[in-house]
């Protein structure tokens, strides 16, 4: 049985973790709490942010972290990061990129209330609570 609170992660590191696939085979509105880490970016699935916030039950919060595209595009413009470094780091990796304002106006037009959003180094982490 999978835990109502959750990490999905693209590969279990602890027991109680959660891949890609656990997360399918979860019914929708399940969980109460999802701390999702590197899976938007990595996920073969198109759909994988419609496929998370149909798995969060009514209150229930979603915590999202990841790389920000934008912002790593931003670094190597300006001269921050080198495109190597960039491409070594977030691009050979990602699948899809995502950025904190994609995900804020994603979360908004759901109507789900925004708890946090943050960066730092690249990443974002953004918590939002299904209404």
């Amino acid at each position: 049985m999978i835990d109502k609170n959750a990490r999905v992660l693209t590969q279990k590191l602890e027991p109680t973790d959660i891949v890609e696939q656990d997360l399918k085979g979860a019914p929708n509105a399940y969980f109460i709490d999802l701390n999702v880490i590197g899976l938007l970016e990595s996920s073969s699935d198109d759909n994988i942010l419609d496929i998370l916030c149909d798995k969060i039950r009514k209150d229930g919060k979603i915590r999202i972290q990841g790389v920000d595209g934008l912002e790593v595009c931003r670094l190597v413009y300006s001269g921050g990061i080198s495109l190597e470094e960039a491409n070594r780091s977030c691009f050979s990796v990602s699948k899809r990129l995502y950025s904190v304002p994609i995900l804020k106006e994603y979360f908004l037009k759901k109507q789900w209330k925004i708890n946090f959003v943050g960066m730092s180094n690249n990443k974002y982490l953004i918590e939002a609570t299904r209404s």
